[in-house]
C-alpha cells in the first residue's frame, strides 16, 4: 500500500468533520451577533435557547455565556436543564451564566435585596436537584436542605423584596 493512499484515506474521513464544523461556526456567529444587539427581539431569544439544545458542547457554552451575558434574570431558567449536561466544562458555564445572569437584580441601589438574591439562587439549584434526581435518601441532609438552605434563603429573598417595595427600589 503506498502511504498516499492512507493520506487520502485520512484526509476523506476529515471531510465531514469540516462540513459540521462550518455548520457550528455559522450558529456561533449567529449566537455573537445576537448577543451584540443585547437579544432585543423575541427571535434573538430563540437563537439563543435553540443553541442551548445544540450537539457541539461549543456552540451550547456560547449560548449560555450569552444568555448570562445579557443579565436577564427571567430568561435564566433556560440554563438550568444544561446543569445536568453530561459535559463538564457546560455545567460550569451554565452555572456562571446563571450568576451573571442574576446580576440584573443589582439594577437598585438596595444591598439587602441584592446579598439575598445569592441564596436563593443557590436554594434554587437544590430544588432543580430534587426535580431531577429525587428527594435525598438521608433524613438529616433532607431535613438540613429543607430548611436551612431552601426556606430560610426564600424567606430572606421575600423580606429584602418587601423592604425594597418599601423603599421604592422596586
Amino acid at each position: 500500500m503506498r502511504p498516499g493512499f492512507s493520506l487520502v484515506i485520512v484526509l476523506l474521513g476529515l471531510h465531514p468533520a469540516v462540513e459540521r464544523q462550518a455548520g457550528s461556526s455559522r450558529i456561533l456567529e449567529e449566537i455573537l451577533l445576537v448577543e451584540d444587539r443585547r437579544a432585543q427581539g423575541e427571535n434573538d431569544l430563540s437563537i439563543l435557547t435553540g443553541a442551548l439544545a445544540h450537539a457541539d458542547p461549543l456552540v451550547v457554552r456560547h449560548a449560555a455565556r450569552a444568555i448570562g451575558r445579557l443579565e436577564r434574570p427571567g430568561v435564566a431558567w433556560h440554563l438550568f436543564p444544561l446543569l445536568l449536561s453530561p459535559f463538564p466544562a457546560v455545567r460550569s458555564t451554565a452555572m456562571e451564566a446563571i450568576a451573571q445572569a442574576a446580576q440584573g437584580f443589582r439594577g437598585d441601589s438596595s444591598r439587602d435585596s441584592r446579598g439575598a438574591t445569592w441564596p436563593a439562587l443557590h436554594a434554587c439549584v437544590h430544588v432543580w436537584e430534587w426535580i431531577s434526581h429525587g428527594l435525598p435518601s438521608d433524613p438529616h441532609i433532607l431535613i438540613s436542605t429543607g430548611i436551612g438552605v431552601i426556606v430560610v434563603s426564600f424567606l430572606s429573598f421575600a423580606l429584602a423584596w418587601m423592604l425594597a417595595r418599601q423603599e421604592g427600589v422596586v
